[in-house]
């Protein structure tokens, strides 16, 4: 029988493997890393609005994933990103959206 993992056992192994490398014994590259942590990125984008501007990179021993905002984000503007780098903006051109919230899978 295969492995039955819930939401918050993925959760924690999502978690892991961002915080705890060392622990994991996976994601030991920086490449790898980083292709993860934007891989992640683009789940959550793709999924509750906004896009990927670059891959994850290691500034300062931590490291960064770089987000713009879409018309994908809910009405509020901001979504699941809100409460994260209250410093940074997700719309600073009026750059276009690319895809509406509401066509999101699961929204209607």
């Amino acid at each position: 029988m295969s492995k039955q993992i819930t939401s918050t056992e993925l959760a924690e192994i999502v978690t892991r493997l961002l915080t705890d490398t060392a622990a994991t014994g996976q994601l030991d590259r920086e490449s790898h890393f980083s292709s993860f942590m934007t891989d992640i990125a683009e789940v959550v984008c793709n999924h509750c609005g906004g896009e990927v501007l670059n891959d994850a990179e290691l500034m300062d021993d931590e490291w960064y994933v770089a987000i713009r905002g879409n018309d994908a984000l809910p009405e509020d503007g901001a979504g699941i990103w809100a409460d994260y780098d209250i410093d940074g903006e997700l719309f600073s051109d009026d750059e276009p959206s690319l895809l509406p919230y509401q066509d999101l899978p699961g929204r209607s």
